[in-house]
């Protein structure tokens, strides 16, 4: 593990100590603490009555923004003139929905389990570094088509205090696209024009483990979470064309741990008997950076022949959205 990724793993880890023992030290933190509230996490725990048990399903909708930054080396002599591909996706709006699932008991420990995904749509994508163009040198732009990004979230919760929950969860999430018509400052190019040109989805796939707490208040819940140890996959399937028409695959797989932070902002603007209506701010920020392993796979007959290297390459991407969610209390 490298020493910023520990670093963030450090201080998670201290502020949720130190807000705890603030917890068992100063009780006046906490409305209406107890001697019997600072209980240890044992006792809370044992403490839990299973026959006190709530669902809450959630219902969620939402606009959200992307973007992302991707760098692959190309495995071939440096002295060949051949560049990194540089891939951007900049500022997709997406509409986004979801459901989700928590069951609580005794409101002292919670699980949760969701999924979002968007509706598909065309983004813009540009490669602002192409390893070889074959006449003028310039950003390259792509419709970026069949857009698909779904996520599945799950974890539990535990409340220290009032006011005061940790969280640790897993996250699954996806990403890909298909890359169309290729434009140089706006006119069309064909496949002669390029060098390397693409086919098959654009996918991205991410684990990440993570680490947080919750501020809750009568109407509303703030959330921050991180990891140090995000798991990231990309695929880009690259075509070289040569003069008879031959071309080979590149596939780069990027597995190396990254760094994730999100926040969630929840206000509950209609709080019912069974039913809440609720507004909703999330962004979150991640950058996995390493060594991955690069895969060249001839298909044809050209003389470069199949072969496989390792190299650094950086996969970085943001996401904003602001949505309203309807939950349901049992």
């Amino acid at each position: 593990m490298s020493k910023g990724k520990f670093a963030v793993l450090v201080a998670l880890c201290t502020v949720l100590f130190h807000l705890v023992s603030c917890a068992q030290e100063f009780p006046g933190l906490a409305t209406g603490y107890s001697n019997q509230q600072s209980a240890s996490l044992g006792t809370r725990l044992s403490a839990v009555d299973p026959g006190i048990i709530t669902v809450r399903p959630t219902a969620m909708v939402g606009w959200q923004k992307m973007g992302a930054n991707i760098s692959f080396p190309i495995p071939v002599d440096p002295d060949s003139g051949i560049r990194p591909l540089e891939f951007q996706l900049l500022d997709a709006n997406l509409w986004t929905g979801g459901v989700g699932l928590e069951v609580s008991a005794s409101d002292t420990l919670a699980f949760y389990l969701g999924g979002q995904a968007n509706a598909r749509r065309n983004v813009t994508v540009v490669t602002s570094i192409e390893p070889v163009f074959i006449g003028e040198f310039g950003d390259v732009d792509w419709t970026g088509s069949q857009v698909e990004w779904w996520a599945i979230d799950g974890g539990v919760s535990l409340r220290i205090f009032d006011g005061l929950r940790v969280v640790a969860g897993l996250r699954r999430d996806h990403f890909s696209l298909k890359l169309n018509d290729p434009r140089l400052q706006g006119v069309p190019l064909v496949s002669s024009d390029l060098f390397f040109g693409y086919r098959g989805d654009l996918q991205t796939k991410l684990w990440i483990p993570y680490l947080g707490f919750d501020l809750t208040g009568p109407n509303y819940v703030a959330r921050l979470t991180g990891s140090p140890f995000t798991q990231a996959r990309v695929k880009l399937p690259l075509r070289i064309n040569f003069v008879l028409g031959d071309f080979n695959d590149l596939e780069y797989s990027l597995t190396k741990p990254g760094g994730f932070l999100e926040g969630l902002f929840i206000y509950t603007v209609n709080p019912r008997d069974g039913f809440s209506c609720s507004l909703y701010a999330q962004a979150n920020w991640l950058n996995v950076k390493g060594r991955g392993t690069e895969d060249f796979v001839e298909t044809g007959i050209d003389p470069l022949g199949p072969f496989s290297s390792s190299a650094t390459a950086t996969f970085a991407r943001y996401m904003t959205c602001l949505g309203v969610s309807l939950q349901l209390i049992f």
